[in-house]
């Protein structure tokens, strides 16, 4: 309601922060900012939760949400550095393919030198693309006729991890593991 008492009061903050004044857009961008910077330091959730209370006084489910902010920046980073690096290295691959395969069909150099360093550089461009991964992983048994319901929880984790890796390496989702 406008021009309550009661609500002016508590925005002037005379009820001990009952109904304290909202946080502008660049104070929240600065916090999240701030939980940014604390993730990247190593800091573990529970100091920044209650860094985050007692430097801005504000509740704890709000420094949540600034960490929920600040993880989603630090996700769309590292995704937005993978595919520049993939890029980076992709060309680096193919300049020096390029350059292996002139001095393979030239006289510089004996010529399964160089072909051999195209198959390698060929080899880590396939890799780099997750080509050489399998697109499927099925988890049947040991191999010895011991069928996977036999299997301890132990030995199961360890084949769900192993399979997760795979996965993982061939830069796919895990359906293993819930998102």
């Amino acid at each position: 309601m406008v021009g309550d008492p009661t609500r002016e009061r508590a925005l002037r903050g005379e009820y001990g922060g009952h109904m304290s004044k909202r946080s502008t857009k660049e104070q929240v961008d600065s916090r999240v900012h701030q939980c940014y910077v604390w993730l990247i330091e190593g800091a573990d959730p529970t100091t920044i939760i209650q860094s985050g209370v007692g430097l801005w006084g504000v509740t704890s489910h709000t420094v949540r949400k600034y960490l929920k902010r600040a993880r989603a920046l630090l996700a769309e980073a590292a995704a937005t550095e993978r595919t520049h690096e993939l890029g980076r290295v992709l060309a680096r691959n193919e300049r020096l393919y390029r350059e292996a395969w002139k001095k393979a069909t030239g006289k510089d150099r004996p010529q399964s030198q160089m072909l051999w360093l195209c198959r390698a550089l060929n080899r880590d461009r396939a890799e780099l693309l997750g080509l050489n991964e399998p697109t499927e992983v099925m988890v049947t048994g040991n191999g010895l006729g011991r069928p996977l319901a036999d299997k301890s929880t132990e030995e199961l984790v360890g084949l769900v991890t192993k399979a997760d890796a795979v996965l993982r390496r061939a830069g796919r989702d895990t359906p293993t593991r819930p998102n």
